[in-house]
């Protein structure tokens, strides 16, 4: 589990097609976080140095209020196509 308002815990994901990892120069990566009363929170991620990852820093905020959230990640590539991951639920406890 993750503790209310970490900051620097880090999403990551692999993204490949066919068993390929895609091309993601010239795209845009967002991390979909669904707090627990249903609304959203899009955050840009990062691609890192190997082809087809990604990754979120959380920052001061992000993880706020303890309780049920889902994560998806979107992925816009630069030729227009655009990729959803599945959805993840994770639990944010509360901090003492």
């Amino acid at each position: 589990m993750i503790g209310e308002n970490t900051i620097g815990h880090q999403f990551s994901a692999v993204f490949t097609i066919d068993g390929t990892a895609v091309d993601l120069a010239g795209g845009t990566i967002t991390l979909r976080l669904e707090l627990p009363d249903g609304t959203t929170a899009d955050h840009s991620a990062a691609t890192t140095i190997v082809d087809g990852e990604a990754a979120y820093l959380t920052a001061d905020g992000d993880l706020t209020p303890a309780g049920k959230w889902r994560r998806q990640w979107i992925v816009e590539l630069a030729d227009g196509s655009t990729y959803y991951s599945q959805i993840i639920a994770f639990n944010v406890m509360e901090a003492l």
